[in-house]
């Protein structure tokens, strides 16, 4: 098992991110991102590929393959490493224990239902979950919503991410 290093995680990327738009936050920035990001290149593109870690590279890629070759530092994930915390984690630059959305299947008390979040769905039924609870806690602050630099920042998404703050660029996937 890999444990979570928080001052060397995917939570420390969003951070040094959010330090270039302009702000505050007080956890351990990234410095070989941070360099690098301060070169003020026109265009900075941040892709995340879900579930895409050091080891799946290894075990499928030659070393001479483009992203082998181009890894720049090993970090790790947050723990649990869910798709909905790693990537909540990621766009709100906050710790798991913060957001709170920590797997992909939560259950609601008032709805005596587990909910999958990320598609408002029953997790036993596969029906459509409406219920504004389930909204209210789905919705994050994004750290590049809250932008104080220069920089446009576009994002794009699937259709069932939503943020408290309408600046996406919605599509569907």
């Amino acid at each position: 098992m890999i444990k979570p290093n928080f001052k060397n995680s995917i939570l420390n990327v969003s951070a040094t991110f959010d330090e270039l738009l302009g702000n505050k936050n007080e956890i351990c920035k990234i410095n070989k991102l941070k360099k690098a990001l301060h070169k003020k290149y026109k265009n900075v593109i941040y892709i995340c590929f879900d579930g895409l870690g050091l080891y799946p590279l290894k075990q499928n890629l030659g070393k001479g393959s483009f992203l082998r070759k181009n890894i720049v530092k090993k970090i790790t994930s947050v723990f649990p490493s869910t798709t909905t915390n790693a990537t909540t984690t990621l766009h709100s630059a906050l710790y798991p224990s913060q957001h709170g959305l920590f797997g992909w299947s939560l259950y609601f008390e008032n709805l005596n239902q587990c909910v999958d979040i990320y598609l408002r769905k029953n997790s036993y039924t596969g029906k459509q979950v409406v219920d504004k609870e389930v909204e209210e806690y789905m919705e994050f602050d994004c750290f590049y919503n809250k932008n104080r630099s220069d920089y446009k920042v576009t994002t794009v998404f699937p259709s069932y991410v939503k943020s408290k703050q309408n600046n996406f660029v919605f599509e569907t996937m």
